[in-house]
């Protein structure tokens, strides 16, 4: 496969090749990552496995199989078996892609029973995948032609760092990011989070992010070759908190290399969030529901606590997921205990996702996991901003609103995982544990629910 991928690509074209001490060999073409990897098929941990047989090993069962079967035997029909298996791959591809599927296993197809070169079939894969590489790249190019700007926000780099058009220099104008959007706070956390990466003249990124913990085999290659570029690299986790580090020989490859990692936790945080989808639609035997974020009058009494603590409400939304209430209202019955209103002070990056598939430990750690690796909430806004101290520095913040089933709980400590047992009873669980009177912490996401998320800004000179 790797020679087929040389002679189809030359030995001079742009693509990157890993080999770990698991004899797996990695070639990245374009956007596509192609795995070649020794072993049972079976055990791979990607996205969708290819069948082209039944246990039986009946080729006429299994529909990548009969499909080869059929077409083979009207060959005289101007359609080859080698066609068969390129289009076949084809088809796998863009199923996967049209599903949103991030990876797709295929066996060594057509090399056994039916009979195949083995250097035949290595080619037609290869040549399919570069086929769907090329295309990917060309739709990435298409989408990133100029159109007409959405209505919204709009930002532009600042001044400083702008080239006038002046057409006397022969120097070539300086690329600019025009940011759009549909109102100015996630306009200025984009231009935050961009300054901090391109701005800064030290060449080193920190990202601190808890779903690192969730990097794989996949992304753990990427930051070898990342590595192998030249780019230092590490892992931490202290405290009960994930972070990146990465240093690069000047500060534009630190920011290259950081937005990478970015991109990688991207995709890891739309991976859970479809993996938590679905297993709330499987547990709910029922159609998939979306949510809603309805925008409210912030003027409202009950959001006065904000104002206290020099806080501007810019806006509130009104979290409504059928799906996430059905189930929050079955553990509510299973604990048989009262509802608290109760806050959590999260990154503008997880407000989309607690509305969708609700509280998970990885969204706001706390500053300090001293009683327990849980969910963290808090009975007050003021509390919630002690818990989270570091957030109060940045100019807005999101808090979410929830109600939680805290039922019976005891007192925390630190590193527990689950909360402990009532009396001698290893099977009966407390329900929660506490930080003192304002701290709960719980350890199941379907013990709270998301109510309101309150978009505030710090008021100057307040803190």
């Amino acid at each position: 496969m790797e020679r087929a991928c040389l002679q189809l690509l030359g030995s001079n074209s742009s693509f990157s090749k890993v080999a770990t001490r698991s004899q797996t060999t990695d070639v990245q073409i374009g956007k596509v990552h192609l795995t070649l990897k020794k072993g049972n098929i079976e055990e791979q941990l990607t996205d969708v496995i290819v069948n082209t047989t039944s246990p039986e090993r009946n080729l006429k069962i299994g529909e990548i199989s009969k499909a080869l079967l059929q077409k083979a035997e009207r060959c005289h029909q101007n359609t080859t078996p080698q066609q068969v298996l390129h289009d076949s791959v084809t088809d796998c591809l863009q199923n996967a892609a049209k599903n949103r599927y991030k990876s797709i296993a295929f066996p060594a197809i057509g090399t056994g029973n039916l009979g195949f070169d083995k250097k035949e079939v290595a080619a037609i894969m290869a040549e399919a995948v570069t086929y769907k590489a090329f295309e990917d790249q060309m739709v990435t190019l298409r989408q990133r032609a100029p159109r007409p700007q959405e209505t919204g926000a709009m930002m532009s780099s600042p001044p400083e760092y702008e080239q006038r058009n002046d057409t006397h220099s022969s120097r070539a104008p300086t690329p600019q990011i025009t940011l759009g959007g549909p109102s100015e706070e996630p306009m200025l956390e984009a231009k935050r989070w961009l300054n901090g990466l391109f701005y800064k003249s030290y060449s080193l990124v920190n990202i601190s992010n808890n779903f690192i913990q969730h990097f794989g085999e996949r992304e753990h290659l990427q930051l070898y070759r990342l590595m192998e570029k030249g780019v230092v690299i590490e892992e931490l986790f202290e405290g009960g908190h994930a972070r990146i580090s990465v240093m690069g020989n000047s500060s534009e490859d630190a920011a290259v290399a950081g937005i990478q990692v970015e991109a990688m936790l991207c995709n890891v945080q739309e991976d859970f969030v479809r993996d938590e989808e679905d297993a709330m639609y499987e547990a709910l035997v029922e159609k998939r529901v979306d949510f809603e974020r309805k925008k409210v009058d912030s003027s409202s009494n009950r959001f006065s606590a904000f104002k206290k603590e020099g806080l501007w409400i810019v806006k509130v939304d009104e979290v409504v997921n059928p799906s996430l209430k059905i189930i929050y209202d079955q553990k509510a019955t299973q604990l048989r205990c009262s509802t608290q209103n109760m806050f959590q002070l999260i990154p503008a990056q997880f407000c989309e996702m607690v509305c969708k598939i609700g509280f998970h430990a990885e969204y706001a750690p706390p500053g300090e996991a001293a009683y327990g690796e849980g969910i963290y909430f808090a009975g007050t806004v003021k509390k919630a901003m002690e818990v989270w101290k570091e957030h109060p520095k940045e100019e807005y913040l999101y808090f979410v609103e929830a109600k939680v089933l805290t039922g019976i709980s005891t007192p925390g400590t630190p590193g527990l995982i689950l909360p402990p047992p009532v009396r001698e009873d290893p099977l009966l669980l407390h329900n929660s544990v506490s930080g003192g009177p304002d701290v709960s912490v719980i350890f199941s996401g379907y013990q709270a629910l998301p109510t309101y998320i309150i978009t505030c800004k710090v008021l100057k000179g307040f803190l």
